[in-house]
């Protein structure tokens, strides 16, 4: 592998807001108050990201309304993607920040998992929210009538269809990404090895690798572009078939229907807007990253500038993954329903002595009211 590519890439793979040193020392390290800052970030962003799609996740598989809609497959999902990446990348980025100076201790396995959870997740995300989109679209358009519309058996094979082609994607990381000794020191880093390939070419006298340049180009089309301008126009067409049924709702003649139909549309709108705020901001959260990345590639930004950004970009990316199916969670009345009941069941198996008290409290309140309407009832 050329010198200068792996030198690139190690900085694109560990994610590094710590200079990378000689020796690595497993004492504690002292930290700057700006890498403290990230790394304190980090650990909010993932124990609320664990905790959050654990709710979700919890709130859709446990209870008497678990999994009722194919929705709710979409959800779990979307939280299953969110608990990926507070697993499998959060924690172990900071380990090898903080006691190895980004040297790479875990293994081939961990490695090849580490850096592509990331580009995993976003893909998931990514390609559930356009099923979402569409699932909304036909309901609206009274599609969802039809033989073919999303049942819970067929959303389970979208979800299987979207997380194959998100391995796919994932292949080039994957297949390359690989535990390799550094030419400047005796550790070893996660790497990826590309291969050389004639059709690499350069911009500046800069060496560019066309296998990493073209996955590049395909991640951003397939993951943001093309599901953004498909989102865009499904969900144009969604505010423009609710205000045809908002001018619709106007010209009810009875009172009674019209209240039906105008809470429902109410709904309906309301559910839409919440949505495409979740979409706008997944994009907003993770495309700067893709963008600046292929930028680095390209050589149109330097490496300085890069290592400058990245942190920043980092915590956005994983904040946009961590939170959407918090977000989304949040609107589903099953998932509210079912996490008031979960909070209401660990409070009272946390605290036995408080709920009886609270229980006893109610008794004392509810016998003077019951003898004093006795007394009324006897006179």
């Amino acid at each position: 592998m050329d010198e200068n590519l792996l030198s690139n890439h190690s900085v694109i793979d560990n994610n590094s807001l710590i200079t990378i040193s000689p020796a690595v020392s497993l004492n504690v390290v002292t930290l700057s108050p700006f890498q403290i800052t990230f790394l304190t970030l980090y650990i909010t962003l993932g124990l609320v990201g664990l905790v959050g799609n654990l709710v979700v996740v919890a709130s859709l598989l446990i209870g008497k309304h678990k999994l009722q809609k194919a929705t709710d497959i979409l959800l779990l999902n979307l939280a299953l993607a969110g608990l990926l990446i507070s697993v499998f990348h959060i924690p172990w980025m900071l380990v090898t920040q903080i006691f190895t100076s980004g040297v790479w201790l875990f293994g081939q396995a961990m490695c090849k998992i580490y850096n592509t959870v990331t580009l995993f997740s976003v893909l998931l995300i990514s390609f559930t929210q356009m099923a979402i989109c569409i699932d909304r679209y036909n309901g609206l358009r009274g599609i969802a009538k039809l033989k073919w519309r999303l049942t819970i058996r067929r959303a389970v094979l979208v979800v299987i269809i979207i997380w194959l082609s998100a391995l796919a994607m994932c292949y080039p990381y994957l297949r390359y990404l690989s535990v390799m000794p550094s030419n400047f020191d005796n550790q070893s880093y996660c790497l990826l090895d590309l291969p050389l390939v004639p059709m690499d070419f350069s911009i500046n006298e800069k060496h560019v690798s066309f296998v990493y340049f073209i996955c590049a180009v395909i991640y951003l089309l397939v993951a943001y572009v093309i599901p953004c301008i498909t989102m865009t126009i499904l969900y144009v067409l969604i505010i423009r078939i609710l205000r045809k049924q908002r001018f619709k709702a106007n010209f009810l003649k009875h009172l009674y229907q019209q209240s039906i139909f105008v809470h429902n549309l109410v709904r309906k709108e309301r559910v839409a807007k919440i949505f495409i705020t979740c979409v706008v901001f997944f994009f907003v959260c993770n495309l700067p990253s893709s963008i600046f990345l292929l930028f680095l590639l390209t050589h149109i930004i330097s490496r300085e500038v890069y290592i400058k950004v990245r942190p920043f970009l980092a915590i956005i990316q994983i904040f946009g993954v961590v939170s959407n199916a918090i977000l989304y969670g949040s609107v589903n009345t099953r998932v509210k329903r079912s996490s008031s009941s979960i909070r209401r069941k660990i409070g009272g198996t946390l605290s036995p002595s408080m709920s009886n008290a609270k229980i006893n409290l109610r008794k004392r309140r509810f016998k003077p009211k019951t003898l004093k309407s006795s007394l009324s009832q006897s006179h």
